[in-house]
């Protein structure tokens, strides 16, 4: 449910940008209201105390009035403040962030996609291991978004997935029994990764290398032909690995 006028509600900041003079455009993530644009007034003002809050990665609580594109934040107060991830967890975040700017449409209210950014957003911070953190998120995204293919069925005939056998994971359809070399459009990855996926445990390496293959596979017919900026920065400052 939206928040009332002049309700606080959650919200995460995922973008900014100056607007005018003294003014922002800040592009948020609610909890209440799914994402939608704001425009901070006068936030650029010597002095204002408003925009230190607006940094990423900080939890928020936020109200709002107006309707349209472009509503007018009226009130900011941290939910609690926290140490911003870093290095390469900052990397993960702003991947995270830019991964919900492309597949979550303005005012597509989505509780699911809120708790998944809040929860790997935490874990980026708390210093944790952010690779499975990331894939977590991912498969959570996809699936809050209704883009997650099945992971632990046979595709063909519905049956479980068996860990002692390998499957080709068709994109966009799921996996189907190996038989003879792996085709140009499908995945070879053991049913017992694919289980693992599924139940979202990234505790081995192995694992994490098969869910990478399969997600970053899954999310690409939804982002398009255009480069994520977040991608193209890691491998700028970190060589050839990515998110």
């Amino acid at each position: 449910m939206t928040p009332a006028r002049g309700e606080l509600g959650r919200g995460y900041v995922l973008q900014t940008r100056p607007w005018r003079n003294t003014s922002m455009l800040v592009e948020a993530l609610t909890a209440d209201a799914g994402r939608i644009g704001l425009v901070a007034r006068g936030v650029r003002s010597r002095g204002n105390r408003t925009r230190p809050l607006l940094e990423p990665f900080q939890p928020l609580l936020m109200a709002w009035t107006g309707r349209g594109e472009l509503r007018t934040l009226t009130t900011v107060d941290a939910e609690r403040w926290r140490a911003p991830p870093a290095g390469r967890a900052l990397l993960a975040g702003f991947y995270c962030s830019e991964l919900v700017m492309r597949l979550l449409g303005r005012d597509d209210v989505n509780p699911e996609v809120f708790e998944a950014y809040d929860a790997v957003i935490t874990a980026l911070a708390d210093n944790g291991p952010a690779e499975p953190a990331l894939r977590r998120f991912e498969i959570e995204l996809l699936d809050a978004l209704g883009f997650a293919p099945p992971l632990d069925c046979d595709v063909g005939t519905g049956e479980p997935v068996q860990p002692d056998i390998d499957y080709d994971f068709l994109v966009e359809h799921g996996p189907a029994p190996a038989y003879g070399p792996a085709g140009s459009e499908a995945l070879r990855v053991s049913g017992a990764h694919l289980l693992a996926i599924a139940h979202r445990e990234f505790d081995d390496a192995d694992v994490l290398r098969s869910a990478r293959r399969i997600l970053r596979a899954s999310l690409a017919p939804h982002l398009g032909s255009r480069p994520l900026k977040s991608r193209e920065l890691y491998r700028s400052m970190y060589g050839g690995g990515s998110t």
